[in-house]
């Protein structure tokens, strides 16, 4: 003989509420406070400016060293980037807020001016490209699609 025992509404509920709210705290916990994931709040925002003018010099001297071919794989993986996110018909803010990473970087991204080193490094493709409804591989995959696209066109010039 089988009995069903079905807990009150009030108790599951209550499983409910506490399951969300331990969600939120993990996702606060592990929420990173490191570029390109947002800042360190417990740094006065003259510090953050500094610390993202210090970035922004580092970067451009990566990206100027860059040989012209880099910087068209770069761009193609921007491109993709644009591409993916425009088809979901979301702005730039929402995956921002999707994947936590700073607002700032994705237009940087989408451009091509984040250098290789700051994408791998950090993981940003292992949550950017679950946001964007694609596997890593896809998005690499497209992105060097994109690319050898236009190194044909460059040469073919």
């Amino acid at each position: 003989m089988e009995i069903k025992i079905t807990p009150p509404k009030w108790l599951i509920s209550e499983i409910n509420h506490m399951l969300k709210e331990q969600r939120r705290i993990d996702m606060v916990d592990n929420k990173n406070e490191e570029w390109p994931y947002g800042f360190d709040e417990s740094k006065t925002m003259t510090e953050v400016n500094q610390e993202m003018v210090r970035r922004l010099v580092r970067s451009k001297k990566a990206l100027d060293a860059l040989t012209e071919a880099e910087e068209r794989g770069l761009e193609a993986l921007g491109d993709e980037i644009q591409e993916a996110r425009s088809k979901l018909g979301i702005t730039r803010q929402e995956l921002a807020r999707r994947t936590g990473l700073n607002e700032s970087f994705i237009p940087l991204l989408e451009a091509g001016r984040i250098p290789l080193q700051d994408i791998t490094q950090t993981k940003v493709l292992d949550i950017l490209a679950p946001a964007l409804s694609l596997s890593k591989n896809e998005l690499l995959f497209d992105s060097l699609l994109k690319y050898t696209e236009g190194l044909f066109k460059f040469y073919l010039e």
